[in-house]
């Protein structure tokens, strides 16, 4: 909530909807760690191949996208300002979004 100096008050809400397209949810993973992380982030992407990661900040400006073929990844966030971010899991079989926090 937030109260201006009228007195006027207003409650801004933001919902982000995290899915799967294309894939039931069983058949692969991405793991992100540690989270909140303050220069590397590990992500590893079990039953997938040709991925690209979009990083996006809570305004969904694109911050860092990058492509990867192997399962274990890291990506350096060092130059990230704090905050909450979005990253993007797009591979041939589907998309997933995913929450981490730079601190």
């Amino acid at each position: 909530m937030v109260t201006n100096a009228d007195g006027c008050t207003d409650t801004i809400t933001q919902t982000v909807v995290s899915q799967l397209v294309g894939l039931a949810e069983t058949s692969w993973n991405v793991n992100l760690y540690p989270n909140p992380t303050n220069e590397l982030l590990h992500v590893d992407l079990i039953n997938m191949s040709h991925v690209r990661l979009t990083i996006t900040d809570a305004f969904g400006k694109i911050v860092q996208s990058e492509a990867f073929d192997s399962a274990n990844n890291v990506l350096n966030v060092s130059n990230l300002t704090n905050g909450t971010y979005f990253i993007s899991v797009q591979s041939e079989s589907g998309s997933r979004v995913l929450r981490f926090v730079k601190r």
